[in-house]
């Protein structure tokens, strides 16, 4: 169920003599949305690297707890939205302006919310595991044509925190380079982060520092 103040109450009743009654309901009530407990959170959550991510992003609240300018709503109680993006939504803030596929049900229904967000933050890690294979263009014949020819996987570490980067989002964390031109096997992943305050920077500190009750 979705909630919110365009509520439409559909009623039919039929009689004992087989006489059917039909009548609509425009805002009878007002659905609003309360608050999961946090260990419920992190129960679904279940694996560490997408705790980082709602604890940035929402710090761990589908709704709003409090009317305030800050989370962009009028009323209390109703799907958390983005400071700088009314888009974003719920525990993992997705945005349903960059995924059309998102429908309301990640607005309201925290689980839904959270398996969607855990569906794209994982093609971005996938992606970053392949970091050596970014396709940079395609050539006359179609053929493709590497980004960083020569380069070699990522470590986990630099895979997660490039997908972090993409998440926020902020383009690949991470480019290839040579500390010796002349020596080929020189490379290696180069950090470029995108600002100062980096979104992928302090989420590996979460993510290497988490807080006690999350348990891993």
């Amino acid at each position: 169920m979705r909630g919110g103040n365009a509520v439409t109450l559909h009623v039919e009743a039929v009689t004992a003599d087989g006489k059917k009654y039909e009548k609509d309901i425009s805002n009878p009530f007002e659905i609003k949305g309360m608050n999961p407990a946090k260990p419920m959170i992190l129960s679904v959550l279940a694996d560490k690297k997408y705790k980082v991510i709602v604890r940035k992003e929402s710090n761990f609240n589908q709704f709003a707890p409090d009317p305030n300018i800050e989370n962009r709503i009028d009323n209390a109680y109703y799907p958390l939205q983005g400071v700088t993006t009314p888009a974003d939504m719920g525990l993992m803030q997705i945005n349903r302006g960059w995924h059309t596929w998102i429908t309301d049900d990640a607005a309201w229904n925290w689980i839904r919310n959270i398996e969607n967000g855990k569906y794209i933050f994982d093609g971005y890690l996938q992606r970053s595991v392949n970091l050596d294979q970014t396709i940079d263009h395609y050539d006359d014949d179609h053929n493709p044509i590497l980004k960083w020819p020569g380069s070699t996987p990522p470590s986990y570490e630099e895979a997660l925190k490039n997908a972090y980067n993409l998440w926020n989002p902020g383009g690949h964390y991470y480019k290839w380079e040579l500390k010796d031109k002349n020596d080929p096997q020189s490379g290696y992943w180069k950090g470029y982060p995108p600002h100062l305050e980096c979104y992928a920077d302090d989420a590996m500190n979460i993510y290497d520092n988490p807080p006690a009750d999350w348990n891993n």
